[in-house]
C-alpha cells in the first residue's frame, strides 16, 4: 500500500482559514477500489459537491447570504415597518401686541434679519463706489473668502476636482 492511500486526506495548501484539505483528491483515493476509476461513490460525490464553490453549485456563499438578509431586513424595516411620525408644534408666542394685532417671536426674527441683510448690502454698495476700494478686500470680505474656499477644497478633496465643484453647493449650504 502506498503512503498517500493510507492518510485521510491530502493538504492542497493554504485558504482563508488555513491550510486546507484538498477533499476532492482525498475522495478519489479512498473510493478507487469500490467504483470505476476516476469516479467517487455516489454518497462521497454528493458529500464533495457541497464544499465545491462558484461552478454553478446550488449553494450560496455565506457573504451573499448575509448581504441578501441585510438588503431583505432594510427593505422591510423601510417599507412595512415604519416608525411613527414625531409631531413638532412650535406655536409663535406674542412678543408684543399693537392694539389687536401681535407681533409674535418668528416675525420680530424675521424683521431683524432682514434689517442685518439691508445693513450689509448697504455697506457693499458705499464700498463699490470708489473703484479702487473695491478692488482691493478688506478683512471681512478676506474671511468670506477664506470660508469658502475651505468648504471648496474640503469638497474637491473628498470628490475629486469635477465632482468636488458639482456638489460644493450642497455642502456649503449645511
Amino acid at each position: 500500500m502506498r503512503a498517500h492511500a493510507r492518510r485521510a486526506c491530502s493538504w492542497s495548501g493554504f485558504g482563508r482559514l488555513g491550510r486546507v484539505p484538498d477533499v476532492a483528491r482525498s475522495i478519489r483515493r479512498s473510493s478507487a477500489a469500490t467504483t470505476r476509476p476516476g469516479r467517487a461513490a455516489p454518497s462521497l460525490r454528493r458529500r464533495a459537491r457541497g464544499r465545491r464553490t462558484g461552478r454553478g453549485g446550488a449553494r450560496v456563499s455565506r457573504r451573499r447570504l448575509i448581504i441578501f438578509a441585510t438588503l431583505a431586513f432594510a427593505v422591510f424595516g423601510f417599507f412595512v415597518v415604519r416608525a411613527p411620525a414625531p409631531v413638532i408644534a412650535l406655536a409663535a408666542e406674542p412678543v408684543i401686541s399693537i392694539g389687536s394685532y401681535e407681533i409674535t417671536n418668528t416675525i420680530l426674527s424675521a424683521w431683524v434679519v432682514i434689517l442685518l441683510l439691508a445693513i450689509a448690502a448697504f455697506v457693499v454698495w458705499r464700498r463699490t463706489r470708489d473703484v479702487e476700494t473695491a478692488l482691493v478686500p478688506s478683512g471681512f470680505q478676506n474671511l468670506v473668502e477664506a470660508i469658502y474656499e475651505a468648504f471648496l477644497g474640503i469638497s474637491q478633496q473628498v470628490g475629486g476636482e469635477r465632482n468636488g465643484k458639482k456638489f460644493f453647493p450642497f455642502v456649503f449650504t449645511i
